[in-house]
């Protein structure tokens, strides 16, 4: 287990440090993973999120479409109808995010929302990067797990039962073929080109590096170490277990993606709870709204994050850690510390 988090925790701090290699640093460390067994090789497929990789792969193509549509240009022009400076803008794109997000997957919603951002900054001739990193953490806090590309059709598709895991990812692709074909009966092979190459293979491969490591230190133990020393930190004081689990929570989830952390600590929790005797409402709540606003921290603690600044580097634009932190840490603490009382008063308090 020890190789396995010094692996890991020296992999994030070289990709803070060397921000313009993290999907090298990332692929090189899961290679690693992979080569010495610590990810066993039957597990890595089941840690790999292809849902994901094909929304945002599809969803990429399908914003090529959408900004030659000039579609972006136009709700550019109507944003800056109606607000009064470059501030209000950035505060409505982000509030506009953060609603649709609610609706639609967070890393799709960035995709769809930055190209209108990156116009109005454009027309403004101001600095992207404020707005970008607002819309993402923004969209982040929603923890939504659906999607929009076609955003009625994907929104009715997430209430359906049973469907499989990748029906959004499907869906992403399924749209941007559709795109494709018609751009071709339409224009030339060149059109068809042009949106595939829109793909950011580089964001793709960071995503992909960090499933596997993540998948590798949830092989070897890691994960369960940590929400086991969670649970003994918090004792017998509800109260106390309830801190620790948030916080802790956003502390984890700054650095690794919350669903196998969160998988890890509910049966945690439920079994921590049943052994108290205490009702398990506020730890669940404080547990997904930790795990949830920790990711954004720092630039690598949820994929939004990652597509975010994706999007920038390929619009020209280098994000320091300095300048997602000025923006990621305090929109963390304004959202948690309410949360974290709310929480307690709504479920704790009996």
């Amino acid at each position: 287990m020890l190789p396995a988090l010094i692996l890991f925790a020296a992999t994030y701090v070289l990709m803070l440090v060397f921000s313009k290699y993290r999907p090298c640093i990332a692929l090189g460390s899961a290679l690693i993973f992979i080569v010495t067994g610590m990810l066993p090789l039957g597990e890595i497929l089941p840690n790999v999120d292809m849902n994901v990789l094909m929304m945002i792969a599809g969803t990429m193509g399908l914003v090529a479409l959408f900004i030659e549509s000039r579609m972006p240009e136009l709700l550019a022009d109507l944003v800056m109808e109606k607000v009064s400076n470059v501030q209000w803008a950035a505060v409505a794109l982000a509030l506009y995010a953060g609603v649709i997000s609610a609706f639609v997957d967070h890393v799709a919603t960035v995709l769809m929302v930055a190209p209108v951002a990156l116009e109005i900054c454009k027309k403004l001739k101001t600095n992207p990067v404020p707005f970008i990193i607002g819309i993402a953490v923004s969209s982040n806090l929603q923890g939504a797990a659906t999607l929009a590309g076609a955003i009625a059709m994907l929104i009715l598709v997430s209430f359906l039962p049973g469907k499989p895991a990748i029906t959004n990812g499907l869906i992403c692709c399924g749209l941007l073929v559709v795109g494709l074909v018609y751009n071709f009966m339409k224009k030339t092979a060149a059109a068809v080109i042009e949106p595939l190459k829109s793909i950011d293979f580089e964001t793709i491969g960071l995503l992909l590096g960090l499933f596997l490591m993540i998948g590798g230190i949830s092989a070897q133990g890691v994960i369960k170490a940590a929400a086991d020393l969670l649970a003994r930190l918090g004792g017998g004081n509800v109260f106390v277990l309830y801190t620790v689990v948030v916080w802790a929570s956003v502390l984890i989830s700054a650095f690794i993606d919350n669903i196998p952390y969160v998988a890890t600590m509910i049966p945690v929790i439920a079994s921590l709870a049943a052994t108290l005797g205490v009702d398990p409402t506020p730890l669940y709540f404080g547990l997904l709204s930790g795990a949830t606003l920790g990711g954004n921290c720092t630039p690598i603690g949820a994929s939004v994050n990652i597509t975010g600044i994706g999007i920038l580097r390929k619009a020209g634009y280098e994000v320091k850690n300095g300048d997602f932190f000025k923006i990621g840490i305090p929109f963390t603490l304004a959202a948690i510390v309410p949360a974290y009382v709310y929480i307690w008063l709504l479920f704790g308090i009996h």
